[in-house]
């Protein structure tokens, strides 16, 4: 049969086997094998399985027995098989324990790693957590009222404080966007900072120069081998820096702001981790930054005129508020201008108020020129403006002339011709001022006395200026005609100098002190202190200075046997630039002048710039001229100043010498300027003695030189030639 062909080949391949089959499709047989089982033990049970075996649509059923080859084999082996399954019950067993020592130890390796994970799980989380605080803290600090270089510098340090190797900046952008400036640096050297402050923009100009110009993170593992770092390797070195990656800082609107830097002392290229929380903390900047911009800007259009950008009414009548009540408590005095531009409204009607805003803009300009830093320009509205002048003075006379010197000020530099497009426009201002505080008053009414002095202005015929009080009108108009004076007395030339002679210890002359006299045509006489604030304040000073030492020149030049003679150089024209070249340019024309002129300096001019101070002192002592230090013990300059000052003299101030008797204060710092002096190896000489007793205290004291009543009055050319030089 054909199934019997198939199921022997298949056979042939598993002679191993000791099986007979038999297969059945249902009733019909079509496969068995036969074989004598007669010689089985009754020890082996006949071994037959029947197995169903689907086949298309139908079910053969296959039964298979054991030959009678496995049960013969089955004896032989039966022996065996008992040993075997001893040695395989022993195996089994050992295999069991094995198993369960394996399982053991893979479970306490388990146990390892996973206890390994979720430490590193436990850091991961506390990292995060710690982040998420710090993140918070910086929130909570760009809401409050801090400062934007405190939270700057609070981002910087959260993120130096996580990460102890590197060191972290913020630099801002400015308006303009074209250079960076120091946000917040705690930790890096100040020379540094300073070196970057305005740094410039652009492609090479280091890490963040180069982040902020083109708006991406800049990477730089070593500075010293990177092209951005060329023009700054000299710099890194010096900081102790060598590696720098920036991350711009970016606004809502994707626009630069700054950037945030980070700086290592080793090459480093920084892991991804650390990039994610730079870039985070960048983020906190932006919002930072943002929202004081926004303040600002609110800031600006709440306190702010839109067109001029001065303070307006509202800001200027809170600055007013409270420089009334300081100047009520410490009893000093302020001024303020209220001032109106004549015939504006004539120039915004036949101009436009385009041109008209363009003039306000230029006006606002030049007000601010014209003022100190203390000082206070605001815009009320229209063509108004105020000034408030915070000088801070004891005195009401010293206030008011201030005041007054700044309105002159202004009027002149509102006369100035305006380039208005293709306009030239000429205009004036009238100008009203009242002193701060006046008693018992609101800042509103002051405004109000100040705005009815400029209408008294614009009745005066405009181009004016006037006081609201009656009585400080009179004094201003005084110091007006004063001024004028002054002017036409040096066109006139109605100066002149008296002479002072100065004696040693045994009354022999040694010099005499030139001091200034006006001869009025009318009032006589006028001597240097009744007209020498005017001068200060109007700066006529300068002029009447310069004059002063040619004419000391000229007087030298005439007495050849003067040993010296001084005279005095006020503050401004000391401080003048071209100052040493003025008196060069006078010594050029008087050869044997030099080595005995003695300009006499006040202490207080040489603190405000000590070291340009020394320069010019030195300057000019190299043209052979001595320097006396007047009034010495006023001002406030310290040992460590005098002893850099190249000096001749003290003088000590008259003041001190008339209180001789009367303060017992003064006594002793006497003494110490005169041993001060000898110990700089200066001479000393004290001005306005005027009794025995102060004479006989300076001579116990070793004072050197003299000069006051006591010995000799100023006198005129003739008079002191007469006593002194043709004696």
């Amino acid at each position: 049969m054909r199934v019997g062909d198939e199921v022997g080949a298949i056979k042939r391949h598993f002679a191993n086997l000791h099986i007979l089959l038999k297969i059945n499709d249902d009733n019909v047989e079509l496969f068995n094998e036969k074989a004598d089982t007669s010689m089985l033990m009754p020890a082996f049970p006949i071994l037959e399985k029947i197995l169903p075996l689907p086949v298309a649509n139908r079910v053969w059923r296959v039964t298979y027995r054991a030959a009678p080859q496995f049960y013969q084999t089955q004896v032989s082996w039966n022996i065996w098989w008992l040993i075997l399954s001893g040695f395989l019950l022993t195996g089994l067993t050992g295999l069991g324990l094995l198993m369960l020592t394996g399982r053991a130890m893979r479970t306490e390796d388990i146990v390892k790693i996973r206890t390994r994970e979720l430490e590193k799980e436990i850091i991961r989380r506390k990292k995060i957590i710690k982040q998420h605080n710090d993140h918070n803290k910086v929130l909570q600090a760009i809401a409050s009222p801090a400062s934007l270089s405190d939270v700057l510098e609070l981002i910087v340090s959260t993120a130096e404080q996580n990460h102890p190797d590197c060191l972290c900046s913020v630099l801002l952008l400015d308006e303009q966007g074209k250079q960076l400036h120091v946000g917040a640096a705690p930790s890096l050297p100040e020379f540094y900072n300073q070196a970057v402050e305005g740094l410039a923009i652009g492609d090479g100009m280091g890490s963040c120069g180069t982040a902020a110009y083109r708006g991406q993170r800049v990477i730089v593992e070593d500075i010293f081998q990177h092209p951005y770092w060329r023009d700054f390797t000299g710099l890194a070195k010096q900081a102790g820096l060598a590696a720098c990656w920036s991350e711009p800082v970016f606004s809502s609107t994707q626009q630069v702001l700054g950037t945030f830097a980070v700086y290592h002392r080793v090459p480093y290229y920084p892991e991804s981790e650390l990039l994610n929380e730079i870039h985070e903390l960048a983020q906190l900047a932006s919002i930072a930054i943002e929202r004081r911009l926004s303040e600002e800007k609110v800031a600006q259009l709440a306190f702010f005129d839109a067109l001029t950008n001065l303070p307006n009414r509202r800001l200027f009548m809170a600055n007013l508020e409270k420089a009334l009540s300081s100047d009520v408590r410490h009893k000093t005095h302020g001024g303020l201008l209220y001032l109106d531009l004549d015939h504006f409204k004539l120039l915004n009607d036949s101009l436009g108020h385009d041109i008209g805003d363009e003039l306000l803009i230029q006006v606002a300009a030049r007000l601010k020129q014209c003022v100190r830093d203390e000082d206070t320009v605001a815009r009320l509205g229209g063509d108004e403006f105020v000034i408030l002048l915070s000088c801070r003075e004891v005195s009401e006379n010293i206030m008011l002339e201030h005041a007054l010197t700044m309105a002159e000020r202004v009027q002149k530099a509102l006369r100035t011709p305006y380039q208005l497009k293709a306009h030239v426009h000429h205009i004036t201002p009238s100008i009203g001022i009242t002193l701060v505080p006046s008693l018992n008053i609101s800042p509103g009414d002051l405004l109000k006395q100040a705005d009815t002095a400029m209408y008294y202005a614009k009745n005066k015929g405009r181009n004016a200026i006037s006081f609201y009080n009656a009585d400080m009108q009179r004094r201003a108009d005084q110091r007006l005609l004063l001024e004028r004076e002054l002017r036409e007395a040096l066109v006139q030339q109605q100066f002149f100098l008296h002479y002072q002679p100065q004696f040693d210890v045994d009354h022999q002359l040694i010099g005499a002190e030139a001091l200034l006299r006006w001869r009025h045509p009318e009032k006589g006489v006028i001597p240097f202190a009744d007209f020498i604030q005017v001068a200060e304040e109007t700066s006529l000073i300068r002029l009447i200075g310069d004059w002063a030492i040619r004419e000391t020149c000229a007087q030298l030049n005439q007495w050849p046997n003067l040993p010296r003679l001084a005279v005095n150089v006020s503050p401004k024209q000391f401080r003048q630039s071209d100052f040493y070249q003025k008196i060069a340019a006078i010594l050029a024309g008087y050869e044997t002048v030099g080595s005995r002129l003695m300009l006499e300096i006040t202490e207080g001019s040489l603190v405000e710039d000590i070291d340009e101070a020394i320069e010019k002192l030195q300057a000019l002592q190299d043209l052979g001229v001595y320097i006396s230090i007047d009034d010495f013990g006023t001002g406030y300059s310290s040992l460590t100043h005098l002893k850099r000052l190249p000096l001749n003299q003290l003088k000590i101030d008259q003041s001190f010498v008339r209180n001789i008797n009367t303060d017992s204060s003064t006594a002793p710092l006497i003494e110490t300027i005169i041993a001060m002096a000898r110990h700089f190896g200066v001479s000393v000489i004290a001005e306005g003695v005027e009794t025995a007793e102060q004479d006989q205290f300076l001579r116990d004291s070793h004072c050197k030189g003299y000069q006051g009543h006591l010995f000799s009055e100023a006198l005129s050319a003739d008079e002191f030639a007469r006593q002194f030089i043709q004696a």
